[in-house]
């Protein structure tokens, strides 16, 4: 039986990947095309503010721009599909080169940032379910729609008024301390702060990354906050009207034993979906959050590219997007079948 398990995920996953290099396909014509459509001209970025009209028109054939659309997209695509995603018209880097430098920094917020979703929704969600329609469930659920609905960017620059400008409790913006960077650097292993100052004991580096994380974190996870607030809620209430509830309450369990072990188990299915969907989506979400708080991060990239008009790092950040959202979302369905032995495929 094990087997035939076995090779139904198998062929599933299969399938799935086929259909995610379609659709990967898919948007790179689509990002191609729109951006084609833009009124920019690349050749003027990369040949400078003063270039001649030689230098433009050389610049464009090595950009590939006079030839025709449909070659220019075989060329980029090709050239996707091998790895290479050019080089940036700012930067003058390989793209890759910008992605693994900004990379980290967006990770390291967005993990953080799920982490309180998770601490405060789940046990927000499992308390309003276990008191529906009372007070504590009212107030859950406005608190829940509201993260929904507040924009990040907006509680970025609350947070930063209260905790920086008037208490002066929290850094303002930036990664790390101009001091700690001259005094007590940060020796860079895997470009994520935290893990590299805790692996070098730099205890200094790790306190002040920790405060620096706080107020983007929290305006970041607004929005899975009350995701997983109104999702927990949601199926809670859902599993405590099953009979196997009914007869566990009869028994005598404790409300607490019910709640969180025979309730919440089959109800972190659809948290775990949310979890890797909203991580994939946040790699290019976060930049306004990263842009309000000058964070280093590939949200913050993007939004560089977009203000000069560099298209190859644009189509590389949006790509890189689609294709995590698009695997992040095949690598939860899988493992939907570990949290919940009945899924089969």
């Amino acid at each position: 039986m094990s087997g035939v398990i076995r090779v139904g995920l198998r062929n599933y996953a299969v399938r799935r990947i086929a259909q995610a290099i379609v659709i990967i396909i898919g948007i790179s014509l689509i990002g191609f095309v729109l951006i084609r459509l833009v009124p920019a001209n690349p050749g003027a970025l990369l040949a400078g503010r003063h270039a001649t009209p030689e230098q433009m028109e050389a610049a464009e054939r090595e950009l590939g721009l006079d030839k025709p659309l449909p070659t220019q997209y075989l060329i980029f695509a090709g050239k996707f599909f091998q790895g290479d995603f050019g080089n940036s018209l700012s930067t003058k880097r390989p793209i890759l080169s910008d992605i693994g430098k900004y990379l980290p920094a967006s990770i390291e917020l967005i993990v953080i940032s799920l982490i309180i979703a998770f601490l405060i929704g789940v046990p927000l969600g499992i308390l309003s379910s276990s008191k529906k329609d009372t007070a504590t469930d009212h107030g859950s659920r406005v608190f829940a729609i509201a993260g929904v609905s507040l924009a990040s960017f907006w509680l970025a620059m609350v947070f930063q008024i209260i905790f920086s400008s008037n208490l002066g409790i929290l850094p303002l913006e930036g990664r790390i301390s101009m001091d700690v960077i001259v005094n007590y650097p940060i020796q860079r292993v895997t470009g994520f702060n935290l893990v590299d100052a805790l692996i070098t004991r730099n205890w200094i580096g790790f306190a002040d990354t920790v405060k620096h994380l706080i107020l983007p974190s929290l305006a970041l996870a607004a929005y899975p906050i009350g995701m997983v607030t109104r999702m927990t809620r949601t199926k809670m209430i859902e599993v405590l009207n099953e009979d196997y509830i009914c007869a566990a309450r009869a028994s005598g369990l404790p409300e607490k034993t019910i709640l969180f072990r025979y309730a919440f188990k089959p109800s972190a299915g659809p948290l775990l979906t949310i979890s890797g969907l909203t991580f994939a989506y946040m790699l290019t979400s976060t930049a306004l959050v990263e842009f309000v708080f000058s964070w280093p991060g590939l949200g913050r990239y993007l939004v560089s590219a977009l203000f000069v008009g560099d298209y190859p790092a644009i189509m590389g950040v949006t790509l890189l997007a689609a294709t995590a959202y698009v695997f992040v979302n095949l690598a939860v369905d899988l493992l939907q079948t570990v949290v919940d032995p009945r899924i089969k495929y």
